[in-house]
C-alpha cells in the first residue's frame, strides 16, 4: 500500500484496491504506478495502438486528457507532454508552468528540467532556475540533488552550493577558526 491504496495486477490489467479490498475502478490498465497524495498514473493502448496515459483519481474517476507521456504525482504535482513540451498542473488538472523538453516530478521542493540541449539544471516550486547547467542531474533528496558537469559529480543544495564549496569551507574555518 502507497498512501493507502495498492496497485494490484490481475490479467486483466493492473487496478488499485483500498485497505478494505475493494478496487476503485472497474477499468483496468496495462500500466499504472503507485499513487501520490492525490493521483496515480495508468496508461494504456488507444485506438491507433499508441501506448497513452492518464492520472486516476482516489475515488476512480479519470481525467479527461490522455497523453504520450507523464510523470509520477509528486508533492501535489504532475506532468505531461502535450505536443513536444512537458507542462506541470496541478490537482485540478490545471497546467501551472511554461513547457519544458523534459520535467521530473518535484521532490524536496525541486524538479530538474533540461534546460538546453543534453543540458540540464533545478526549479523549485515557483518554477525558477538555479544559475548553472549541468551535463545530469538526479533527484533531490535529503536536501540535495546530485549533478555532474565536465566529468565531476557533485551535490547541490536548495541555495545552489555544491557540497565540494561547502566542504573547503569547511576546511578553512578548521585550518583558520
Amino acid at each position: 500500500f502507497v498512501n493507502g491504496l495498492c496497485r494490484v495486477h490481475e490479467e486483466k490489467g493492473h487496478n488499485f484496491i483500498d485497505e478494505s479490498g475493494h478496487e476503485i475502478s472497474k477499468e483496468y490498465f496495462k500500466m499504472a504506478g503507485n499513487f501520490g497524495k492525490n493521483f496515480a498514473y495508468v496508461g494504456g493502448f488507444d485506438e491507433k495502438g499508441d501506448f497513452t496515459f492518464t492520472y486516476i483519481r482516489r475515488d476512480g474517476s479519470l481525467f479527461d486528457s490522455w497523453y504520450p507521456a507523464i510523470g509520477e504525482e509528486s508533492e501535489g504535482l504532475i506532468s505531461a507532454m502535450k505536443g513536444t513540451k512537458y507542462f506541470v498542473m496541478n490537482d485540478k488538472e490545471k497546467v501551472v508552468s511554461r513547457g519544458y523538453r523534459r520535467i521530473s516530478g518535484f521532490y524536496d521542493g525541486h524538479a530538474y528540467i533540461e534546460s538546453s540541449k543534453n543540458k540540464y539544471t533545478y526549479i523549485n516550486h515557483n518554477f525558477e532556475p538555479f544559475d548553472e547547467e549541468f551535463d545530469s542531474v538526479h533527484v533531490f533528496s535529503e536536501g540535495f540533488g546530485i549533478v555532474k558537469k565536465d566529468g565531476v559529480v557533485d551535490a547541490i543544495n536548495s541555495h545552489q552550493i555544491k557540497l565540494s564549496e561547502l566542504s573547503a569551507l569547511a576546511q578553512q574555518i578548521e585550518q583558520n577558526p
